[in-house]
């Protein structure tokens, strides 16, 4: 006899992190085909490129690559900062994040970064640090700003007015005269000097930030032996799915195949479960809708419920559909399936978006000084604005009788093959000419680009998902061709969350050619149904996939057979 088996099909393929930060770090580590040296205080060099200072600071622009710039391979001397600095502002640049360092180094480094900031105009390093500074005040920070401002306080706090507001604040606050006499406090009051004033029970100003966020997510459960549940389950009864994670929670979905409860005697029934919580005293407001799929995986209008107002919070965390779909109403709907023409099989999908507060409560005078926001990193926007500028390019393409500018440490960071080519042994070959690009269009090429530099997909024009979908094969093709692990494994996931059964055998195809072998396993798990498979084969795309790759075939007919004979 068949056994009930509830399978959950994926609703995306994994995608790895983002990796440009990692390969700008190892450019910067490596000095692979660095085009300027700096020597800091007369003594150690650092090798760097030229058009990445360019892209992230102004200063580092109108020195290098503006007119009367240093010459390509000269060495520039830098004077005012140590080669610490020097080195964590580079790792900045490259990077977008600040070097590890010991905790007892942080404040001091902060300050001496405060002033290379302004050097350079990185603006965002400045309010790091500046931030980092806010966060660490205390009675120590407070005696180095002092003692320090010869070297730092005097001209960089001096243009920051909040940043010596806040120091001075936890300065006056000390305990002892050392530090007081050298603010010259107010005068004490009356009361103060008689000795009859009480302790001050007045609260320090405070602030709070509130940042919002949106979690969204959807999960696809798979009921097989329909027929088989609705006998051997009673009223309140229920199977659950595979957990799935949503914005830092874990959530189940409760089958229930003779309802939830004696409301609704005809009815299947469902309900969203949360089952870890991060912190049990926070209340999740979420839209939630759960649909029935037909055949092909597409949500059945008539058949979804959603609702925008539910709410999870410990001891209520359970939403339930009680009247999902009448049982005889499903039976009849066409929408169950099991390959063998009895219908014992269906899928619904659930669709979860909430939103996930970040609050943060400052309680101190330092909290009540206006304090400019740390903007997001900003790595990727700089290097997609110098791919636009074409600026300090060293690198030209033809694609398709169109040009292309380009930098050949940006690409040979982020692509092996790049590198092989563009500072390998056929590196002198590439310096002499405009390297020519065969077999892909200009439209492919300049998507490939955006995302060599911005590690993010171009927004696609109002073209719909089919425009998305094609753009994933040529991009997916590029990725192989230039061996960039991590767009193929973004454009697999586009192409699973986009196939039908007209073009699943023309992806299929895509992935036995170019190795993607959690592409294909999706793929043939998502055309396994006969229905699905029959419309399939009508496809235009069908007779390419078994002429050319007929070991595709046979998986798909083994793993029907291996269905029927469970």
């Amino acid at each position: 006899m068949r056994a009930t088996e509830l399978r959950v099909e994926p609703a995306c393929l994994a995608v790895p992190e983002p990796d440009l930060r990692a390969h700008l770090r190892r450019l910067l580590s490596t000095g692979d085909g660095a085009d300027v040296t700096f020597r800091v205080g007369g003594g150690e060099t650092f090798a760097a490129h030229r058009c990445v200072l360019a892209a992230r600071s102004p200063v580092f622009k109108a020195e290098l690559c503006g007119r009367g710039g240093a010459a390509a391979g000269r060495c520039v001397d830098v004077d005012d900062m140590g080669a610490g600095e020097f080195g964590a502002l580079l790792h900045f640049v490259y990077t977008d994040t600040l070097l590890e360092m010991a905790s007892r180094d942080v404040p001091a480094m902060a300050r001496r970064l405060i002033a290379a900031a302004g050097k350079y105009q990185v603006e965002r390093l400045k309010l790091v640090c500046e931030d980092m500074l806010r966060r660490r005040v205390d009675t120590s920070m407070a005696m180095a700003t002092t003692t320090d401002s010869a070297a730092t306080t005097d001209d960089q706090l001096s243009q920051r007015p909040w940043l010596t507001q806040l120091f001075f604040k936890f300065a006056s606050r000390m305990v002892g005269g050392m530090v007081v006499d050298a603010f010259t406090p107010e005068p004490p009051t009356a009361a103060e000097k008689s000795g009859d004033a009480s302790p001050s029970l007045s609260p320090s100003p405070s602030c709070s930030t509130v940042a919002v966020s949106e979690a969204s997510g959807h999960h696809v459960l798979r009921i097989e032996g329909y027929k088989r549940t609705k006998m051997m389950m009673a009223t309140g009864e229920h199977l659950n799915s595979g957990e799935f994670h949503v914005g830092g929670y874990t959530w189940r979905l409760r089958y229930y195949p003779n309802r939830y409860d004696q409301e609704f005697s005809s009815s299947i029934s469902f309900a969203l479960v949360r089952t870890g919580r991060d912190d049990d005293d926070v209340v999740v407001r979420a839209r939630v809708k759960i649909s029935l799929l037909d055949v092909a995986g597409e949500p059945v209008t008539r058949y979804s419920h959603s609702d925008n107002k539910c709410t999870f919070y410990e001891g209520h965390d359970l939403w339930a559909i009680k009247s999902f779909i009448r049982r005889v109403d499903l039976e009849d709907s066409g929408h169950l399936d099991d390959g063998g023409g009895g219908g014992d099989s269906f899928a619904v999908r659930c669709d979860l978006t909430f939103n996930v507060p970040d609050i943060r409560v400052d309680v101190d005078d330092a909290a009540a000084v206006t304090v400019p926001a740390v903007p997001p990193p900003l790595l990727h926007r700089h290097l997609g604005d110098l791919l636009a500028s074409e600026a300090a390019a060293d690198v030209r393409f033809n694609v398709d009788g169109e040009a292309f500018a380009a930098h050949r440490c940006i690409l040979a960071a982020r692509s092996p093959v790049f590198r092989a080519e563009l500072f390998g042994s056929m590196r002198e070959r590439a310096a002499r000419a405009i390297v020519r690009v065969d077999d892909m269009d200009a439209d492919a090429f300049a998507a490939f680009l955006h995302f060599v530099y911005t590690d993010e997909l171009p927004e696609m024009d109002d073209d719909g998902e089919e425009a998305a979908a094609v753009m994933a094969k040529h991009l997916l093709v590029a990725a192989d061709r230039y061996g960039m692990e991590r767009l193929k494994k973004v454009c697999e996931d586009v192409l699973f969350r986009h196939v039908v059964v007209a073009t699943a055998a023309t992806s299929l195809a895509l992935a036995e050619q170019h190795d993607c072998p959690e592409l294909k396993d999706a793929i043939l798990r998502f055309v396994t149904s006969p229905a699905r498979l029959k419309a399939d084969m009508a496809s235009d795309g069908y007779e390419h996939l078994i002429t050319s790759f007929p070991s595709i075939a046979t998986e798909i007919l083994a793993m029907l057979a291996a269905q029927l004979s469970t």
